[in-house]
């Protein structure tokens, strides 16, 4: 790819990027005040079920609820539920679909999400959440098309042009990688993700400084992002700036104490200091 930065630590950067953003993924834990939000409309919807148990909009309120606090096995019973009662509730069949997909079932995700589209055709959610999980697999044809596919339905739907571009850099394609997420960013300026993508793309390019202006930017919207830190301490590292390498896998590891690769990374810059 003619990068000059390319090392054998580019791997890390590989998958750390938010392939499903549109994903709604909320499976960690909330803040406090939102978890107890959640804690509160889940005695609400029990009750609701307890009254209406053949009614399948309480069902999908209370799964909604359950999987916020990551109870996901409850949230996929009551998604079914719902689902059983009303075959055709789409929104059900796609919530449930992201949850498999996230823990890891992808298959049953297909499932789900095509459903969701055959209930739904022109659901631009699906589409991009079924391109997600094709991606998963390896099917990258198939996942570009649904992703093409909900571009065509909402082009305005930043998300996939995201995906999209995280699809381009995985395949080396890095300077339409670059189109793709500007074009996220010309529809939403303050999208943490798509500078995150950048900041990748402009590594593997060996162009540090563009590097660490991406990552720097997706950081001031979301400090919480983890892989940004440790990726832009790989770039601080590459051209000599310790410090800052080290301080940056600090911050990752501090956001995510499991992060191998950022513990690695720390343990290696720092051996024989």
């Amino acid at each position: 790819m003619g990068c000059g930065m390319k090392t054998n630590r580019t791997s890390h950067i590989a998958h750390r990027f938010f392939l499903i953003y549109y994903l709604l993924l909320v499976f960690s834990i909330a803040t406090y005040h939102r978890n107890h939000i959640w804690v509160e409309e889940i005695k609400i919807w029990e009750d609701v079920v307890k009254k209406n148990p053949n009614k399948a909009r309480p069902h999908f309120n209370l799964a909604s609820s359950y999987k916020g606090t990551g109870q996901i096995q409850e949230a996929i019973r009551e998604y079914k539920t719902a689902v059983k009662i009303r075959p055709w509730f789409v929104e059900a069949h796609n919530n449930l679909g992201d949850i498999y997909y996230n823990i890891g079932q992808v298959d049953d995700a297909i499932f789900e999400y095509k459903t969701a589209i055959r209930i739904k055709p022109d659901f631009e959610k699906a589409h991009n959440n079924l391109g997600n999980a094709y991606y998963m697999q390896g099917r990258i044809k198939e996942a570009m098309q649904e992703y093409e596919t909900s571009l065509r339905l909402k082009p305005d739907f930043e998300g996939s042009y995201i995906n999209i571009g995280v699809a381009y850099k995985d395949q080396g394609r890095l300077n339409e990688a670059i189109d793709a997420f500007n074009k996220a960013l010309k529809l939403k300026p303050d999208l943490a993700q798509a500078y995150y993508g950048l900041g990748n793309v402009y590594y593997l390019q060996g162009r540090p400084e563009k590097a660490i202006q991406a990552y720097s930017d997706a950081l001031k919207l979301n400090n919480k992002l983890a892989g940004a830190h440790n990726n832009l301490g790989l770039v601080y590292e590459s051209i000599g700036q310790i410090d800052e390498a080290v301080r940056e896998y600090k911050e990752a590891l501090h956001l995510e104490p499991e992060f191998i690769d950022a513990r690695n990374n720390l343990l290696r810059i720092t051996k024989g200091r």
